[in-house]
């Protein structure tokens, strides 16, 4: 019965994970410069191409991405515990992090096939970036951190964006 119970889980998951990657595929693309002439005081980041070549393979690509932040006076610390949901981050450096966080759990972990790809998934859902505002994926290489006095106001350009996207339907 318990196998029974874990099959039907296992593909109830993988067709939420395949209907969100079909999803994903058709979102828009929301430029970094529209969120932050909306958004004032949001903190824009480049994370230097080296980053990659010294990056800590027994933690978390999102955590290292994360402490790097911190650590080097990119972002203030104070919030910290809550800079992993007032990260946004675009979708190209978002892919090159999902493709260090597969190789690093691929390596540490010893996974392969499926249980690699529900690995990333579930370490993405648990502490990656967000990467779209208002059902729109962020553009570019950048990683935005948005103030916690400015939720709200992105929260309202997110509505601004989601309902320009709905009327174009």
């Amino acid at each position: 019965m318990t196998r029974l119970l874990d099959k039907a889980m296992r593909k109830k998951v993988d067709k939420r994970i395949y209907v969100y990657k079909e999803y994903n595929k058709t979102m828009q693309k929301c430029p970094p410069k529209l969120i932050i002439k909306e958004v004032p005081d949001v903190q824009t980041v480049i994370l230097p191409n080296q980053w990659f070549d010294v990056i800590n393979y027994k933690k978390s690509v999102f955590v290292s991405l994360y402490e790097w932040m911190l650590k080097y006076g990119k972002v203030p610390s104070d919030n910290k515990d809550s800079l992993h949901n007032r990260t946004y981050i675009g979708e190209k450096l978002y892919k090159k992090l999902i493709a260090v966080e597969k190789k690093r759990i691929k390596k540490h972990h010893k996974l392969k096939g499926e249980e690699l790809n529900r690995a990333v998934s579930m370490s993405d859902i648990n502490l990656g970036p967000k990467t779209d505002v208002g059902g729109c994926k962020v553009s570019g290489d950048v990683i935005l951190v948005v103030p916690k006095s400015s939720l709200k106001l992105l929260d309202e350009l997110s509505f601004k964006i989601l309902k320009k996207t709905v009327k174009s339907l």
